[in-house]
Formats: C-alpha cells, structure tokens, sequence
C-alpha cells in the first residue's frame, strides 16, 4: 500500500509542479534571450510595452529562483493537513493504510520534489548565466573530489543535510497537526504551542552547539557533524511519535 501511496503523491507533484517547472523554464529562456537586445529604445508605447515585458518575465524568473525550493517544502506540509486534518482526512480514515505509511510516503514524495527543484533551478540559471551554474558544479565536484577532506567528514555531512531536511518537514506536520487538534480551542493556543515547540528545538540545538565549540570537537569534525546528526535523528524520532499519536486520536488510524 505504501507503494500506491507514493504514486498517488507523484502524480500530484507531476500536476502541480510541472507547470511551475515549465514556465520557470520558459522564463529563463525569455531572459537570455532578452539580455541580448538593445534596450535604448525609442519614446513610443511600443518600447515602454517591452520594457515592462522583460520586467515582468525577468521577475517571475527572479521570484522563483528565491522560493522554487521552498515551495516544495510548504506545498508537502499543506498537503499532508490538508490529507490528514481537513474534510479528506474522513476518507483517509477509510484507507487501510498505517500513519507511518503516510508520513513516509508524504517524506519521500516531498524529498524527490526538493532534489528536482534544485536540478531544474540549476538548469534555468545554466540557461541565463552559464559560468554560474558551472561554478557550483565546479564547487560540488571539488568538495566530493577532495582528497584533503576525508570521507567520514562528506558521508556524515551529506547525513546532516537529509536528516535536517527530513527534521524540516516533520516539524511542519507537526505544527500543522498541532494546530488542528487544538483548533477548537482558538488560534492563540496553537500559536502558543507552535512557540513552545520551536523554542524547545532551538534551545535543545544551542546546548549541542556548545558541545561542539568544547576543545574536543574541532580536532574530530566527523564526531562534530555527527553529533548534530543525532540531535537531529533524535528530534525526528520524537515528532514522527507525536504526530502519529495526532493522528491516531483525531483520525483513530493504526500505527
């Protein structure tokens, strides 16, 4: 069942996001090909039409370079209240299907779409600005390729940045679940415990990131970066716990 349920989730992002992907394409094209024409135009409605033409596009590219990635992250965590805690969340309910499987399942779907939206972001700013987008593959493939910097250090900070992510996402079904079990008891509650949570990982992150600045730590980054890995393996545990309670006692679904 869990393999329908990531199917399901691809054919939405197939629906939702290509159409993003097409025009963010689309609008990368029109800037390259715009920064090639002469802009000294004559005082007429005509050049003040293009002018306005290039803005336009030349902000829909700029715009989506800024939030194409985080998009990704805020349309996963509305989907997964909107599956979960809105009217749908009845027919959820008639699923067989466990919450593990839908938080997976919601987990995986939302990571391909993030590791997508950078690989066409890269492709769109390769399309305007060629050296750019070779710079940061040149960056990526001199920190893989280097032999200074040992394979424990790449392995565990590639861990770090998936575990961050997944943190990231669970943190948003958290607060989004939160919000809809204390619904009924007004918005500030929610907005208060959505402070208090915030509060606790932050304050729970500064502790492990005194731990680091002690005089062990930077002579044996592997064990730094490691550390922060398992606050963050730990961090996930505990909400993927307590979303599943959520959703067990609003949804009574199986674990």
């Amino acid at each position: 069942m869990l393999v329908k349920l990531i199917k399901h989730e691809y054919i939405y992002l197939a629906k939702t996001f290509t159409p993003i992907y097409i025009i963010f394409l689309i609008s990368a094209i029109l800037v390259r090909l715009f920064a090639g024409i002469d802009m000294d135009f004559d005082d007429n409605a005509l050049s003040y039409t293009l002018v306005a033409v290039v803005f336009c596009v030349t902000m829909i590219f700029g715009g989506l370079c800024g939030i194409m990635a985080f998009l990704t992250v805020i349309d996963n965590v509305r989907r997964f209240k909107k599956n979960m805690f809105s009217d749908e969340g009845y027919l959820t309910n008639t699923l067989p299907v466990t919450a593990t499987e839908h938080i997976v399942a919601k987990l995986i779907a939302g990571a391909t779409n993030y590791i997508l939206s950078f690989v066409v972001l890269l492709i769109g700013v390769m399309i305007v600005e060629k050296n750019a987008s070779i710079s940061i593959l040149k960056a990526f493939y001199e920190f893989i390729t280097d032999k200074e910097v040992d394979l424990s250090i790449k392995l565990s900070a590639i861990l770090l940045g998936f575990l961050g992510y997944i943190c990231l996402l669970l943190l948003g079904y958290l607060l989004s679940a939160l919000n809809s079990m204390i619904n009924g008891k007004g918005c500030l509650s929610g907005i208060v415990a959505s402070a208090v949570l915030i509060f606790v990982v932050f304050s729970i992150s500064r502790i492990f990131g005194l731990m680091v600045d002690s005089e062990y730590f930077p002579d044996h980054p592997t064990a730094a970066i490691l550390v922060f890995c398992g606050f963050f393996a730990a961090g996930a545990a505990v909400m993927y716990l307590l979303i599943v309670n959520i959703i067990k006692n609003h949804l009574n679904l199986q674990e």
